[in-house]
């Protein structure tokens, strides 16, 4: 799925029957075109039995590209070969780009004009006769031997010119400029005006970069080797910009970054409760992720695209929730959605310290809390990855009113011993059915996962003003083992 710089075009192919045109449920590139608050689906293609890749559409919504095995326009397809067409939406006509044969044209990208085309490919364009390519089509192809290694998933910037591609490479030494002497997987920028190339990263062995994507003077890409981060490079400061937080836990498998490179929509995966989130962040307020919609056990949110229309961020993604009640048999759909880049007054203050907890010590992290109210009740979530979590104390400090409660004394029992099971995820309330302290589940992926009461009681706070300095304290009390603080939240219930 692709989206013009305004989210007034989606492009997208699917085996679905939107008009009462695709009988067969064969495979179709479409297009959905915004009519006020709608949008109404049309069918580009008519093909029978061929297979299509993914397409890519202009900023400004008037060309596609993408690749099939149909036989679309002049000089014809028909050996079946996966081949790289490029669509008029004013004229209705298709024009083939590529003419090969036993080998593979793909994920296109087209500039704003339509004049350019940037595409990877394994057949001879002339330039070469085998490996996995980068190529640009101007009227010719343009291209450099990289025969022995892998290029893939090229963008172009979406502007008039589409001066720029970027791409990702395990190549060392094709590319005029670039080593990379490990092999590891790099992003280069390609200035096809100068034909030079820019290496982008140029990370050490057991580092990844993937998921590249660009607008005329950004490229936005994650890093999922450790713990998975996404970042802006900015090619004119040439300078990086982190927009998420590292977090073992996560991992950001697609990100989308718009035309003007300011916004940034990222896929993440929690890999404790294996949600499929999107979020949007704002390169004016990096590490501060907004969400548009939200998985869960059974909610999937895959491949967004960000767009901005009268200066609000829209973002298209596939899901197979249900958000307007219109999707109850759960088939992956596309959604669009809006997302306030405006912090929210926070009803749960979290922070994700990843503190490494060291054998028998203790770390701390502070919450500040600058919004006033009367606590009614109040609950806190705790997430800490630790191999023996009944080696375990966490005690929660008021340091504006000096008030502290043990809300886990190493849990699960016998006194003494403690659960054995790895890892805390758990959400402490008074008003749980059972204690924290009687938790443990072994053998499992999470010893203590849940809603529980604490240790002691948390309404202690109750009447006290939830404004000021808040301190959660986790100490390791036995040797052999040792963890991580991951993740906290104050979750308040003010008068």
């Amino acid at each position: 799925m692709a989206s013009s710089r305004d989210g007034a075009t989606l492009v997208f192919r699917s085996n679905g029957d939107y008009n009462g045109d695709n009988p067969n449920l064969q495979e179709q590139i479409w297009v959905a075109t915004r009519d006020g608050s709608a949008y109404d689906v049309s069918r580009v293609t008519a093909l029978v039995n061929a297979d299509l890749g993914d397409p890519a559409v202009s900023s400004e919504g008037q060309w596609l590209t993408f690749a099939s095995t149909g036989d679309l326009a002049a000089p014809g397809n028909t050996d079946g070969n996966f081949e790289i067409f490029r669509y008029n939406r004013s004229t209705g006509s298709f024009l083939q780009v590529t003419d090969t044969a036993a080998c593979t044209n793909d994920r296109p990208r087209i500039n704003d004009d339509g004049s350019r085309i940037v595409f990877q490919s394994d057949c001879d364009l002339g330039f070469s006769a085998a490996g996995n390519e980068i190529v640009l089509w101007d009227g010719s192809f343009r291209g450099v031997d990289t025969t022995g290694c892998v290029s893939r998933d090229p963008w172009i910037s979406r502007d008039a010119s589409g001066r720029y591609v970027s791409f990702i490479t395990q190549c060392d030494g094709q590319y005029p400029g670039i080593s990379n002497p490990d092999l590891e997987t790099e992003i280069v920028q390609w200035d096809t005006a100068t034909d030079t190339y820019l290496q982008v990263t140029n990370t050490p062995a057991g580092f990844f970069n993937d998921a590249v994507t660009s607008s005329a003077d950004h490229e936005a890409g994650q890093n999922p080797a450790g713990s998975g981060v996404v970042f802006r490079y900015d090619r004119l400061a040439g300078s990086f910009l982190q927009l998420t937080d590292a977090d073992p836990l996560a991992v950001y498998p697609s990100a989308s970054i718009d035309d003007a490179g300011n916004l940034v929509a990222v896929e993440r995966i929690d890999l404790l409760s294996s949600a499929f989130d999107v979020l949007i962040v704002d390169a004016a307020a990096p590490r501060l992720l907004n969400p548009v919609a939200a998985g869960g056990p059974s909610v999937v949110n895959h491949f967004p695209v960000v767009a901005v229309s009268a200066g609000q961020p829209l973002v298209a993604f596939q899901s197979n929730g249900d958000f307007s009640g219109n999707n109850v048999d759960a088939n992956t759909e596309i959604w669009i959605g809006g997302a306030s880049l405006d912090p929210p007054t926070p009803s749960v203050y979290c922070s994700s310290p990843n503190l490494v907890i060291p054998d028998r010590g203790t770390v701390v992290d502070t919450i500040t809390v600058l919004s006033s109210g009367i606590l009614a009740d109040l609950d806190v979530f705790v997430r800490i990855q630790h191999s023996y979590t009944g080696d375990l104390r966490v005690h929660l400090r008021h340091l504006d009113t000096g008030t502290a409660r043990r809300l886990i004394d190493r849990p699960g029992g016998p006194p003494g011993f403690g659960c054995s099971g790895d890892d805390i995820d758990a959400t402490l309330d008074d008003e749980a059915a059972s204690s924290v302290e009687e938790e443990c589940v072994t053998p499992g992926p999470i010893a203590i996962l849940g809603t529980f009461r604490p240790h002691r009681r948390l309404r202690n706070f109750d009447g006290e003003d939830v404004f000021g300095d808040w301190e959660l304290v986790v100490s390791d009390l036995s040797l052999q083992e040792t963890g991580a603080f991951l993740e906290w939240c104050l979750i308040p219930s003010t008068q």
